[in-house]
């Protein structure tokens, strides 16, 4: 199978010859050997970088003396063509912007066609998806710019800060939003707990919230529980009808007519569960995308961390490590919030002090380096219809530390200030 790759031998050779008359616009441009098409135009560019490096003039003769001296052989009429080849009026940024171009095209053909070669081996359409959109989205990060002026990072502050739209959401919780201001775009959020803490319950209230109050597309990924466990508790939390009850169809007509009522506002609400299991962290990252793609903005909610897989890492310390860089890389990348639910070790049962830190997070790789935000909720007293939960957060990258009380109704999945 044959296939074009995008090159322009011309605008190599006009970039080279610009670089040979003022040698002093090498250091400004952003190419590399790699975005040359032709073998000959590589060597060339790469001794140039050489003898820069070292000297601070170079021209045709000192090139071609250069690459004689390592054996190889280009005449020396093509090194003073390139110099005749350059235009009398130059600007080098068109000239690189489409080199780039080029180089750029020919990369993403490279990708598909070992893509092809995959499905040719016989491995599973999973897999090759998997392969595609990871080399996809490092490529996308290398071609897009690394560095900026203060003064154009100045101009986009200048604009959140005197835009009227809130570069935060509201969680609905007065206090938690009040000490953190809400949930920020771009952060990794890690809420953390032992089991029967009412972790689930808590980020069930949040999808509530958030989307009801700021009016945004949630995505829930449950890897314990099944989608419509999940619905029912919500329905439950929204409807005041005992989740029990729900479960085991004892249901009145007062509660039957509740449950009807919020049926009208769940119709309009953009809560997407996805509840498959062993769900592998590029598999997570593809559903981001195609949520994002379709809304151009999402708030990811995980249940919980430790139940993400990625590759086949013997070492879960390694592999949370792994998993919690790449989340946090796509909060930063799209410029959404993260939420992840997290387990706890199991030794902060054994202190005498029970409130958690941040190395009581199990198996917890780098999740509290990588983390913005880290949430514990601890049971502080437990009553017979309810629950006083303690909130502790421990970590706020942007904000203050603190402790919030709720009272958490757990017949009816509902959190509220204490």
């Amino acid at each position: 199978m044959l296939f074009n790759f995008p090159r322009s031998k011309n605008i190599e050779k006009i970039i080279l010859g610009i670089i040979l008359i003022n040698n002093n616009l090498f250091n400004k441009i952003n190419i590399s050997e790699n975005d040359f098409f032709y073998k000959k135009n590589q060597i060339i560019f790469n001794s140039i970088k050489n003898i820069l490096t070292r000297k601070k003039y170079i021209d045709p003769i000192l090139l071609y003396n250069s690459i004689k001296s390592k054996q190889i052989y280009i005449k020396l009429n093509y090194i003073l063509d390139l110099v005749q080849f350059a235009p009398i009026s130059f600007d080098i940024k068109k000239y690189i912007k489409i080199l780039k171009e080029k180089s750029h095209l020919r990369n993403i053909l490279n990708i598909l066609i070992k893509g092809i070669k995959k499905i040719n081996l016989n491995i599973k359409s999973k897999m090759v998806i998997n392969y595609i959109n990871t080399k996809f989205s490092k490529l996308d990060s290398n071609y897009k710019e690394t560095f900026f002026s203060i003064y154009s990072i100045l101009k986009n502050v200048m604009k959140n800060i005197l835009s009227k739209r809130s570069n935060f959401l509201k969680s609905g919780f007065k206090k938690l939003d009040n000490l953190i201001n809400g949930f920020k775009y771009g952060e990794l959020i890690i809420i953390a707990g032992r089991p029967s803490t009412g972790k689930t319950a808590f980020c069930i209230n949040l999808c509530k919230n958030l989307s009801l109050i700021n009016r945004v597309p949630i995505l829930l990924f449950s890897l314990e529980m099944s989608k419509e466990q999940i619905l029912i508790r919500l329905i439950s939390c929204m409807s005041k009808v005992c989740s029990s009850n729900i479960f085991l169809n004892k249901i009145s007509k007062k509660d039957f007519s509740k449950i009807n009522n919020i049926k009208k506002i769940l119709k309009y609400m953009k809560i997407f569960i996805n509840d498959i299991t062993n769900f592998n962290i590029l598999d997570i990252k593809i559903e981001i995308y195609k949520i994002f793609k379709k809304y151009g903005f999402v708030v990811v909610i995980i249940d919980y961390i430790q139940l993400i897989k990625y590759k086949n890492f013997i070492n879960k310390y390694n592999e949370l490590s792994e998993i919690s860089r790449i989340l946090k890389s796509i909060s930063k990348e799209l410029n959404i919030p993260i939420i992840c639910l997290s387990q706890l070790n199991r030794n902060i049962d054994q202190r005498i002090d029970k409130k958690p830190i941040l190395s009581d997070l199990r198996d917890s790789g780098s999740i509290e380096q990588d983390a913005d935000m880290v949430f514990f909720l601890t049971v502080k007293k437990e009553k017979l219809n309810y629950k006083e939960i303690n909130m502790y957060v421990t970590k706020n990258r942007n904000g203050p530390t603190g402790k919030i009380e709720f009272i958490f109704f757990n017949n009816y999945m509902i959190f509220k200030d204490k």
